[in-house]
């Protein structure tokens, strides 16, 4: 064989080595750019899936923190000493216990409100003794008292249950 012929061989495989390496390459980074497409797909889909449930706690959770406040109104209306003349004491009781109980079993699972439970057991005692009669100035007291310690405890509640839904964001 002439060195043309060589050189004409060697530039042949050179140019197949090209091809291949160049087809290797390309090959390569198809795959590198369809495991980033799919890694982008998982994160959108993870993300979605995240604001999803975020959104669907959220709503859940405004609906509880309504019920939750509507239920401490009522229940702190019945025991206003302002009501003391004008309903009967005994409808009033027989309407705070079935309310203390539902804010008993409102508050959050495994967490411990027991403060806001012997709050409302207390108001709803002070409020049961005027079945006999006028309540003392002293009671009365104690009565507007344990209203506002239950306003400031089921804030608190709202505080944590609101955080726990932003942290949820």
């Amino acid at each position: 064989m002439t060195a043309a012929n060589w050189l004409t061989l060697v530039a042949a495989v050179v140019a197949l080595l090209s091809v291949v390496l160049s087809y290797r390459m390309n090959k390569k980074q198809l795959e590198n750019a369809n495991q980033l497409a799919l890694k982008q797909i998982d994160a959108a889909a993870a993300e979605t899936s995240r604001r999803l449930k975020a959104e669907v706690l959220l709503k859940n959770k405004q609906s509880w923190i309504k019920e939750f406040r509507e239920t401490i109104n009522e229940l702190l209306y019945l025991g206003d000493p302002s009501l003391d003349d004008t309903r009967s004491a005994s409808d009033r009781v027989e309407q705070i216990t079935p309310l203390a109980h539902k804010v008993d079993l409102m508050l959050p699972v495994g967490t411990s409100h027991a403060a806001l439970a012997r709050a409302i057991a207390e108001f709803a005692d002070l409020l049961s003794h005027l079945t006999r009669g006028p309540a003392p100035p002293h009671e009365t007291k104690r009565r507007l008292y344990l209203a506002s310690q239950i306003t400031t405890l089921t804030r608190e509640i709202l505080k944590s249950e609101l955080a726990s839904v932003e942290a949820d964001l």
